[in-house]
């Protein structure tokens, strides 16, 4: 079967898998160069940081249990680890390796031999673009899906806070994407958040950050635990939060 392309992406059908990708993809649009053919892809990350890592055995069996999801819905993609990727970052104007340890869903960007990544603008312009069409089919969700985008979005780039005991992710700055993802999961998901906003603070030059307060962890995990990939995350929230 032939891989999806990101625009193929966004013309699928709304179902739990689309849901869960979305998770991964929206709360931060990365865009990876291939270091084998040069083409570009969006990435919806699975990543973890150093400092508190998974073992390869949770990678593994993370990816085989995301691989088995995927294929019940019939949705093909190139899926690589991090190692194999590098990221494009709009401060440096540079592609670099991806940081952190972990994998990632790759949509190709159609006619991506055209994008020059050497002007910011134009970058501003592609990012907001991407961005767009993701809040655009985000705001689809309903409460049917909605816990299948949580899932996804504790999967891929959530850590777990140990001080105020919610799982939490750092998000791009946009008010756009803010009002999607308060709709998805407060008014779609039922949950309890906090959306730390930084624009025009001290920090601002840090990601705002999504957290699921700690009830409505505790209230997710009991009923939605079967659709979380990542043992490693459950491990996690069961130590702290449940």
């Amino acid at each position: 079967m032939t891989e999806l392309t990101f625009d193929n992406f966004i013309d699928l059908p709304l179902s739990n898998a689309k849901a869960y990708l979305l998770g991964l993809l929206l709360p931060k649009i990365v865009i990876s160069e291939s270091k084998n053919n040069g083409d570009y892809y969006l990435l919806g990350q699975i990543n973890h940081g150093y400092q508190n890592k998974p073992s390869e055995a949770d990678i593994l069996e993370h990816y085989i249990n995301f691989k088995e999801f995927l294929n019940e819905y019939s949705i093909t993609t190139k899926i690589q680890f991090n190692k194999e990727l590098k990221s494009f970052s709009k401060n440096t104007l540079k592609f670099t390796g991806v940081r952190g340890i972990g994998f990632a869903v790759c949509f190709p960007i159609e006619n991506s031999k055209k994008i020059k990544f050497n002007n910011l603008n134009i970058n501003d312009l592609l990012y907001q673009e991407i961005r767009t069409l993701l809040i655009n089919e985000a705001m689809k969700i309903t409460e049917k899906e909605a816990p299948y985008f949580i899932a996804g979005t504790i999967d891929g780039r959530s850590s777990v806070d140990t001080t105020i005991k919610c799982v939490s992710l750092d998000v791009d700055s946009d008010n756009n994407l803010n009002d999607c993802l308060r709709y998805i999961t407060e008014d779609k998901a039922k949950m309890d958040i906090n959306l730390n906003d930084r624009t025009g603070r001290t920090d601002s030059t840090r990601m705002n950050q999504l957290r699921y307060k700690e009830m409505s962890v505790q209230d997710y995990y009991k009923k939605f635990k079967d659709i979380l990939f990542s043992t490693f995350r459950k491990r996690k929230i069961e130590e702290i939060i449940i």
